[in-house]
């Protein structure tokens, strides 16, 4: 176990040396919504399993996998029936049909890869609405990012994405891929950040291995024709993403019809919301912790919770970095000595999760619970009272 540990955390820390960003420190901190600080973590290394199919699916969809399950069963009862014949034909091709309308997941063509010059790999997904995208039928220059919520650099790059969505419209698809999280928790992180592109569910994680998604952020350009222009993984700035859409689309976009709000009171609404989305998933895990003790030896849960944990330091940090008006300065440094508690809640858990040491895995849990209300009685008070919401 401590090998593992230590190839996690050994990852995990070189994230935190974040490159800089053109609004110089401040408002990649505080847009970052830092959630959890894991990038580039490999990606046999998963994170929480996603909702079932059925549980995300929309009404047509689902009503095609109710209509596949019953004609299974159809088939099944009448396979032994010389003279069902023609009736069974039919209810097998209309089967055929149904099992290729809710396939998920890749769909193999001639000629693909994950490379410059290749076909991107096609695949049908179900949105955060649950009605299924087919890559190669959406006709449009495509950004394919892949992206979860323990990863801060891709959480920190879906402000920019939404911008750069509001700035190209209906020219190029702007497409963010969730690996294998559930619909809540995506639905949390759009809302959060403000993601208003298209935002997938890969709950089986099917296109990982595809896309060779080693590194997270991963992010393709792909042109009109549906092959790959680029590929880039890790972090990239506003203007990256500007100039590799531009690429791809052969069209300019104005950013001056999207300008950037660095008020003060942008910024720590933006972070008090990340803020609570961290309290919400932490508060899962230590949940299911509390029901199953042998989580403690789950690699994954484990990497999650550090990975939340650390979120409060990198949310410190921005706290701190923010200049308050002098009216909300006694309420903004309530809000900073909440996380310093959680300070000393993270390294205790941090040290407890390497040593698998329960007791003290359940005191950082306790100082986390104690400390939430508290955080978000103060920040409901600065919102309101200040109105920055």
């Amino acid at each position: 176990m401590s090998k593992v540990w230590t190839f996690i955390t050994g990852i995990e820390l070189t994230a935190l040396k974040r490159p800089n960003s053109r609004w110089q420190g401040v408002r990649r901190v505080a847009i970052v919504a830092a959630i959890i600080v894991a990038a580039f973590i490999p990606a046999f290394l998963l994170t929480e399993g996603g909702d079932g199919v059925r549980d995300i699916a929309g009404g047509q969809f689902l009503a095609d996998l109710n209509e596949l399950e019953s004609l299974e069963q159809q088939i099944s009862v009448l396979e032994d029936d010389p003279a069902a014949g023609a009736e069974l034909a039919h209810l097998k091709a209309r089967a055929e049909e149904l099992t290729e309308q809710t396939m998920l997941g890749y769909l193999p063509r001639e000629g693909d890869a994950p490379q410059v010059g290749a076909l991107a790999p096609d695949f049908r997904l179900l949105d955060l609405q649950g009605n299924p995208v087919r890559l190669s039928e959406l006709g449009l220059p495509a950004v394919i990012n892949f992206w979860a919520s323990w990863c801060a650099f891709c959480i920190e790059e879906m402000p920019d994405f939404q911008r750069v969505h509001e700035l190209a419209g209906d020219d190029v698809a702007i497409i963010g891929i969730n690996r294998e999280e559930s619909l809540s928790v995506a639905q949390r992180f759009s809302d959060e950040t403000g993601a208003r592109y298209m935002l997938l569910l890969d709950t089986e994680d099917d296109l990982g291995g595809v896309y060779r998604v080693i590194g997270m952020p991963t992010t393709l350009y792909v042109d009109s024709e549906g092959r790959v222009a680029e590929v880039r993984v890790g972090f990239t700035t506003f203007e990256q993403i500007l100039e590799s859409v531009e690429s791809i689309t052969g069209t300019p976009l104005d950013v001056a019809t999207a300008p950037v709000d660095l008020s003060y009171g942008q910024l720590v609404s933006d972070l008090i919301a990340s803020q609570r989305a961290n309290h919400a998933v932490a508060g899962d895990l230590f949940a299911r912790f509390a029901l199953e003790p042998a989580l403690i030896d789950d690699i994954v849960w484990q990497r999650n919770v550090v990975g939340q944990a650390r979120a409060w330091l990198v949310n410190l940090e921005a706290f701190q970095a923010l200049v308050p008006p002098d009216d909300a300065e006694a309420l903004h440094l309530d809000l900073i000595n909440s996380l310093l508690v959680l300070e000393t809640a993270a390294a205790l858990l941090e040290i407890a999760v390497a040593g698998g040491d329960a007791e003290q895995i359940e005191r950082s849990t306790a100082l986390f619970q104690d400390t939430v209300p508290a955080f978000n009685d103060t920040s409901i008070t600065l919102l309101e009272v200040f109105a920055f919401e």
